[in-house]
């Protein structure tokens, strides 16, 4: 069995600029320390029970396709988190899109995210580690109001949040990991009332190479069709995976496919639950860092 530690930390690719940015990106940051690769704080979205330890900053960055469909933008978002105890990790997010890429108009996200996170439980041999905590960094870039009935972000913010983790060591070198949390988010909370849960797993092929898959069950996704306050059914979530490649303990980039399945939707009239329209799944390049402050 492995132990879970401390530093647990729509169909467009990226061209010419974003996958430039990114390169640049990975040499300014790459660098290393003795220790093992970092296990997942987050697995693609959702929380794990891990947490930043203390005296450690996180830095991840993500561009992903741009939420307003039919318009080639690439968004952009930055969050650093840092561990203020070994148990407990404050962080900040934000991004636009339209900066990267063909745009006239950037959007800037309306409002920054933040992210306080502590670790209850450690995990054992028979329980699994617990970590409760509060996150307003949604992903996907911002819904607009006109195509989503509300303004937030297309993949909501966890809000609340409890999250559990256990691991495993396979064969003495594959570690494997079980993930599940449950959350209420603020976002669109006058009409939405319900909670929502993630599940997924983190299976570490190497020191080097990690495979992620998560599901969002999109509980708290309001379904037109069904009526004006019912409420997306489970098989109608979110399916995310993402491969990751450690190339030092501290640095890490990540290729992840977002809503495989393709269940979000839009609107293109707003006024018509008949002009309902699927959004697509998407690719994400992620880059996490994670060093001693200094």
């Amino acid at each position: 069995m492995r132990e879970m530690n401390h530093v647990q930390p729509r169909s467009r690719f990226f061209t010419g600029s974003a996958g430039l940015i990114a390169a640049l990106t990975a040499m300014f940051v790459t660098g290393t320390f003795a220790g093992e690769a970092m296990p997942p704080i987050r697995l693609v979205d959702a929380h794990t029970a891990g947490v930043i330890p203390k005296g450690y900053f996180a830095i991840e960055s993500r561009l992903y396709d741009g939420s307003v469909p039919g318009q080639n933008t690439t968004g952009f978002l930055v969050t650093i988190a840092v561990g203020v105890t070994d148990r407990f990790s404050l962080g900040l997010g934000y991004g636009a899109e339209g900066i990267i890429g063909r745009s006239d108009h950037p959007r800037f996200n309306p409002f920054p995210g933040c992210l306080v996170k502590y670790r209850l439980l450690d995990e054992n041999y028979f329980l699994p580690a617990v970590a409760i905590g509060f996150d307003y960094q949604g992903f996907g870039g911002i819904a607009d109001d006109h195509y989503y009935g509300y303004t937030g972000y297309i993949y909501k913010s966890q809000g609340f949040f409890a999250a559990c983790s256990k691991s495993y060591l396979l064969f003495k070198t594959i570690a494997f990991g079980f993930h599940g949390d449950i959350n209420w988010s603020l976002e669109e909370i006058g009409k939405v009332k319900w909670p929502d849960a993630w599940a997924g797993f983190d299976l570490g092929l190497s020191q080097s190479f990690s495979f992620v898959i998560e599901y969002d069950f999109g509980l708290n996704t309001r379904d037109p069709y069904r009526g004006e306050n019912a409420y997306a059914l489970p098989q109608d979530g979110y399916l995310n995976a993402g491969f990751r490649w450690n190339l030092t303990p501290n640095f890490a980039v990540e290729l992840d496919a977002r809503d495989m399945l393709e269940n979000r939707r839009y609107l293109t009239d707003p006024d018509d639950v008949h002009s309902e329209r699927r959004l697509g799944w998407s690719r994400e390049i992620k880059i996490v860092y994670m060093a001693p402050i200094r």
